[in-house]
């Protein structure tokens, strides 16, 4: 009996250790179906070509406007729309003051859905105490959430829902344009 509970501890033991590591890294390598490229070095960062399902999530969290507007003219000539710019380069300076592109994104449909007095100039003022290209000078000293914005622009507004909304927009129009 004493010869049994020593190797049964050590399957035990085993097993317990292999699919602790299974659960936290998927699949291993070896295994049908595995991605063999995890961790740091894979495509979690903040790359706009990773590619697949995860396209336009890794565009909405970049902090590289700039690679993400000139790999997608549709989407660019769509935001000179929303933001009254007229280039690209334009287009990259307001966007980099944001925290990622996907806040860019959807500050530029907020200001235009809700027609903004000041337009995506004083929505970029509020949100990233910058100033947009061609604007007049932006004299906010505080930081403000999108909807904190929202309601500091447009008392009237739900800045909750109209928040949901751009979101929700700037989503689709990169979805759309990583498609193209």
């Amino acid at each position: 009996m004493k010869r049994l509970i020593v190797p049964f501890l050590v399957l035990s033991t085993l097993l317990f250790l292999g699919s602790s590591t299974y659960a936290q890294r998927g699949r291993p390598s070896g295994t049908p179906g595995a991605s063999g490229n995890r961790g740091a070095s894979g495509t979690h960062g903040n790359s706009a070509s990773a590619g697949g399902a995860h396209g336009s999530s890794n565009a909405m969290a970049s902090t590289d406007p700039g690679s993400v507007l000139e790999h997608n003219s549709n989407l660019a000539t769509k935001l000179e729309g929303l933001t009254g710019t007229t280039s690209v380069t334009d287009l990259k300076t307001d966007a980099s003051a944001f925290k990622n592109f996907g806040q860019f994104v959807a500050a530029a449909h907020v200001a235009k859905n809700l027609n903004i007095n000041g337009g995506f100039a004083a929505l970029m003022c509020d949100m990233t105490t910058k100033t947009a290209v061609g604007a007049s000078t932006c004299t906010n000293t505080a930081k403000m959430s999108l909807g904190k914005a929202i309601q500091t622009l447009d008392p009237h507004a739900d800045a909750k829902s109209e928040s949901k909304k751009a979101m929700n927009q700037a989503n689709q129009d990169i979805k759309d344009s990583s498609g193209s």
